[in-house]
């Protein structure tokens, strides 16, 4: 590394600040307010960056497809047969790390926190073999980890034994890819000569190392399979390959024969003891071998600094991506926590008590208008009726006595009957009052305890059960006429129309009793009591005359028609004077009801709008710390993205 390299890996050292961006997120953990199992997941995972960042080995994966010699591979690097190596897809279930050490030593971690160690030669090879190649066994296996003393790994280079990236066996991927993002700083990736980079191999290359593989070297094996002339052009083959697949830029491609150094037979059958050119063919591949171990070795010696400042820029990169998407995900929580807050917050009471006195009174005021139009309606029917029916009565009658009996016998009826069927109509619609004022109350209850629920728990407001019942009663006196106005009535109408006739007050006088009677006395026997001590009446009921029979006939209209008139505008006048009144006593209720609510609960709303604000401002100052917190991650995820860029640029140089 040049010094310009080196004052330029020191400053990026700086930036990174391991140190200081473990203390933020250490402070972050203690004060966001996250679940106990995240806050735990943080801690961990930041203990475990922190111990990796000083960890000074270099852990290098093994990735190849099946029956790429990968195996081999690590077996070529540290001199011995230790790892399987075969043709079949499961010959490796799970990882095994191969680490410098004074001596052989197996160390096999369970699943259910069991260590065991085995340092016999012999048994670790049988150990190995059946605890890696055994699907049911490497199911309880979590990690397996091989101490040997070979030369390669002396510089602290750990390689790390994976199974094949295109295994059918979807554990034995999730296992690779796992064990690459958790603990794999670089990689060495087997490519054979007889399969150079293969769709498969570059799409798992691309999931699990892209971030990597500028920093990975990338070995060609099986090279004794093809001619000594095809060897430099299968590497340029396949350097080419890597740069079109996978964007690799330069990559370094060596070629080897992990078999050539270990002694063993080549695919064709050679062995070291083949005499001439075989021998020195074999000879060749075993230096080829050498050189290419030399050079892995200086690859990762030149970088180790540059690869360690990287692998911590990356863990502290994955932490402060973890803790920003927690912190984001509470901020989430805080706006949806305001807004359910803010939307339980009930109204102040004085606004809604107002409103709600102008709605229901002018609901209250809107149903007893229609009852009172539907009771005229009926008056006006009746008072049609009666009319009609004491004209037809008079139209009908041929004589004196006849015109006679209509206006007393049938006048007398027809009013009877018409008054009773007012006071009738009266009592159907003065029995909708009360329940008209109640709804209207328990409609307003029912809004009430909607918005105030949380706070208020209201009696029920019933109105008077009695009020309508009462009303009826009152009114069916009120419909009564007013007998003074009526007698001087009749008399001042009979009057005129008679122009002083004796028989013109007569008449009146009959109808004002008529109209009197309250069905306590009979008018038709007043009415010939009368008649009969009158000599001039008498006199006139003894004579038929046509002319006098229509004259009899139009002054009984004349005096009766607008008598009967009157008595139903007196009810018209009653019904909308007293209609009146129970608008006022409606209102009434429902302002003692809306008072009563006024009076018992403001304090109580007030006081859970209060709370609900100042919880409110304690989720915003929440909120605000998240964003601060949120801007400082940015920044500093920002700062370290820099880092690794120019120490990604330094390694490429």
């Amino acid at each position: 590394m040049s010094t310009t390299e080196s004052v330029t890996v020191a400053s990026l050292e700086a930036s990174i600040n391991f140190d200081g961006h473990s203390e933020f997120l250490s402070a972050l953990h203690a004060r966001e307010d996250l679940d106990s199992a995240r806050r735990d997941s943080w801690k961990a995972r930041l203990d475990e960056a922190r111990a990796r960042s000083q960890d000074p080995d270099l852990y290098l994966a093994v990735v190849g497809e099946f029956s790429s010699g990968k195996s081999t591979l690590v077996n070529a690097l540290i001199r011995e047969a230790l790892l399987p190596a075969d043709v079949l897809p499961a010959t490796t279930a799970t990882a095994v790390l191969v680490r410098s050490g004074p001596q052989r030593q197996l160390r096999v971690e369970y699943v259910d926190g069991r260590t065991e160690e085995i340092t016999d030669g012999e048994v670790i090879r049988e150990r190995v073999e059946r605890l890696i190649t055994i699907e049911e066994i490497a199911r309880t296996v979590t990690r397996l980890t091989i101490d040997h003393p070979a030369e390669a790994l002396r510089d602290g280079l750990v390689a790390v034994d994976l199974p094949g990236s295109n295994v059918e066996n979807a554990r034995h991927v999730a296992v690779a890819g796992q064990t690459i993002r958790d603990l794999c700083d670089t990689a060495l990736v087997a490519i054979p000569a007889t399969i150079p980079v293969s769709e498969t191999l570059a799409e798992f290359l691309h999931i699990h190392l892209d971030e990597v593989l500028h920093r990975c070297i990338f070995i060609v094996t099986k090279i004794d399979c093809l001619p000594v002339g095809d060897r430099a052009r299968i590497l340029a083959t396949v350097q080419g390959r890597l740069a079109a697949k996978l964007g690799v830029s330069s990559p370094v491609v060596l070629g080897a024969s992990a078999s050539a150094v270990l002694g063993e037979p080549l695919l064709d059958g050679t062995d070291p003891s083949a005499p001439l050119a075989a021998g020195e063919a074999y000879g060749e591949l075993r230096e080829q071998f050498l050189e290419t171990e030399r050079r892995i070795v200086r690859f990762f010696q030149e970088r180790r600094k540059l690869i360690l400042l990287e692998r911590s820029a990356t863990l502290l990169a994955a932490r402060l991506d973890e803790v920003q998407e927690d912190l984001r995900a509470a901020g989430d929580r805080c706006q949806q926590d305001r807004d359910a807050v803010a939307a339980s917050l009930p109204p102040p009471l004085g606004p809604f008590l107002t409103e709600r006195r102008a709605r229901h009174g002018q609901a209250v005021e809107a149903r007893l208008q229609a009852l009172a139009d539907h009771l005229l309606k009926a008056c006006t029917a009746f008072r049609q009726q009666t009319l009609q029916a004491l004209w037809s009565s008079l139209a009908a009658a041929r004589n004196r006595a006849q015109v006679i009996h209509a206006a007393t016998y049938g006048a007398d009826t027809l009013v009877k009957r018409a008054r009773g069927s007012t006071r009738e109509e009266l009592q159907k619609v003065s029995v909708r009052i009360g329940p008209a004022i109640r709804e209207e109350i328990a409609t307003f209850e029912a809004c009430f305890r909607e918005r105030y629920e949380a706070v208020a728990a209201p009696e029920s407001f019933v109105a008077d059960a009695n009020f309508s019942e009462s009303m009826s009663n009152d009114w069916a006196e009120w419909t009564r006429p007013a007998p003074t106005h009526v007698k001087q009535e009749q008399k001042h109408q009979s009057s005129q129309r008679a122009g002083g006739a004796l028989l013109g007050a007569v008449v009146g006088f009959l109808v004002f009793l008529f109209v009197l009677d309250k069905g306590g006395c009979n008018s038709c026997g007043i009415a010939l009591l009368i008649l009969a001590a009158s000599p001039f009446i008498g006199a006139q009921l003894a004579g038929n005359q046509p002319a006098l029979v229509d004259s009899l006939r139009k002054a009984y209209w004349s005096d009766l028609g607008p008598s009967i008139e009157a008595f139903f505008s007196q009810i018209d006048s009653v019904v909308l004077k007293h209609f009146g009144e129970a608008q006022g006593a409606a209102n009434e209720q429902i302002d003692s009801v809306i008072n009563h609510c006024l009076t018992r609960y403001d304090a109580l709303v007030q006081d859970s709008i209060t709370r609900g604000e100042s919880r409110i401002a304690e989720i915003v100052r929440v909120e605000r710390r998240i964003n601060g917190d949120l801007a400082d991650l940015e920044r500093r995820r920002l700062d370290l993205q820099r880092a690794r860029n120019g120490l990604q640029q330094i390694q490429k140089l």
